[in-house]
């Protein structure tokens, strides 16, 4: 099993699907100032006693922000579980199911565990 995170949008999507990018659970829900704590719990109910092989998270276009935070938890939970991280960029508009099938493959050719970088289409509008 994978697990699979999109943070890059205002909707937060996190999905576990096989080796082969079926979809097994996907819960998706609107990004909120609780989005880390709501991520966790999210995490926590699809996988239930359950562990993954790998992650699958989305590096960019995208909210700075949500970038940096799928980031970090990808990151995070394959270096705690000893498993394989990798990242996946996104094309406007792309589906799910076709992000995941790029994650799988991916993530079938990565053999060593590694952190995931971000990827930022640009500079950051910062405002003070």
């Amino acid at each position: 099993m994978i697990l699979f995170l999109d943070t890059t949008t205002d909707s937060i999507t996190i999905a576990l699907c096989s080796h082969k990018g079926r979809i097994l659970r996907q819960n998706t829900f609107a990004r909120t100032e609780d989005g880390g704590n709501q991520t966790f719990r999210t995490i926590v109910k699809l996988l239930g006693k359950d562990r993954p092989d790998g992650v699958i998270v989305v590096i960019g276009s995208g909210r700075f922000s949500g970038i940096r935070h799928g980031v970090t938890i990808a990151n995070a939970l394959a270096f705690a579980w000893g498993i394989r991280a990798v990242g996946v960029t996104k094309k406007l508009d792309e589906d799910t199911a076709t992000i995941i099938m790029r994650g799988v493959s991916l993530l079938a050719r990565t053999r060593s565990s590694r952190f995931v970088l971000s990827l930022y289409d640009r500079e950051p509008s910062i405002t003070v």
